[in-house]
C-alpha cells in the first residue's frame, strides 16, 4: 500500500497479515528497506514527515530463495528480465546483489506478467523496471507475484553482462523516447 496516514497502514494491516516491508518512498537500491512481524511494529517504524507518510508498506513474501525478477518494459514490450540475487533478502544490485539470466521457458510467463502490470497503471509509465518474485507450492509449481513497478529502475549493466540485453535495452529506450516525442510534435 502506498499510505498516506497512520489509518491507511492500520487498515492495510488488518486486512493483510504481517510480516511486513517498510520502504522508504524516495529510496532507491535497496536503502531503508527493512522488515517487520507485526502491525504494531509497523505503525511505530514508518517514517511519517510533515503528515505525509514517507514509506510503502508492503506484504513480506518469504522467498524461496534470495532473489527475485527485476523485467523492463518499454511501451508494452518487455524488453529484458534478469533475476537479481543476494545472499541476503534485500535483493538489490546496490545491496550487493548480482545479475543472472532467466531461463526462456519463465521469460515468457515474466514478460506477460510485466507488460500487464504496467499497463494496469494506465497511460504515462513508458518505461519501468517491473520487480517479480516466484512462489511455489508444495508440488514444486512456480506462480509469479509482481512487488511494484519502479519508474526509474536502474541495473542496465547487470542485464547486459547476465543476458546480454543491456545495450539493446538502451537503445530501445532512447528510440521509443525519440517516437513519443514526435508523436507529441505531430500531436501538438
Amino acid at each position: 500500500v502506498i499510505p498516506h496516514s497512520y489509518d491507511d497502514i492500520r487498515g492495510f494491516c488488518e486486512r493483510v497479515e504481517g510480516p511486513y516491508v517498510l520502504k522508504p518512498s524516495n529510496g532507491f537500491g535497496g536503502k531503508g528497506i527493512r522488515k517487520v512481524d507485526t502491525a504494531e511494529e509497523a505503525l511505530k517504524q514508518v517514517n511519517l514527515g510533515t503528515d505525509i507518510v514517507q514509506e510503502d508498506v508492503f506484504k513480506y513474501w518469504p522467498h524461496q530463495s534470495y532473489r527475485d525478477i527485476r523485467a523492463y518494459v518499454v511501451g508494452d514490450q518487455c524488453i529484458g528480465a534478469m533475476y537479481r540475487v543476494n545472499d541476503d533478502w534485500i535483493t538489490n544490485i546496490h545491496n550487493g546483489g548480482h545479475g543472472e539470466k532467466v531461463p526462456d521457458d519463465a521469460y515468457q510467463k515474466v514478460a506477460e506478467l510485466a507488460v500487464d502490470a504496467v499497463k494496469a497503471m494506465g497511460d504515462g509509465l513508458h518505461f519501468s523496471g517491473v520487480d517479480i518474485l516466484e512462489r511455489y507450492d508444495k508440488d514444486g509449481n512456480v506462480d509469479y507475484i509482481v512487488l511494484e513497478l519502479n519508474s526509474a529502475p536502474g541495473g542496465f549493466y547487470n542485464l547486459e553482462r547476465s543476458t546480454g540485453h543491456g545495450r539493446d535495452a538502451v537503445r530501445q529506450i532512447v528510440e521509443y523516447s525519440v517516437e513519443l516525442e514526435k508523436e507529441f510534435h505531430r500531436e501538438g
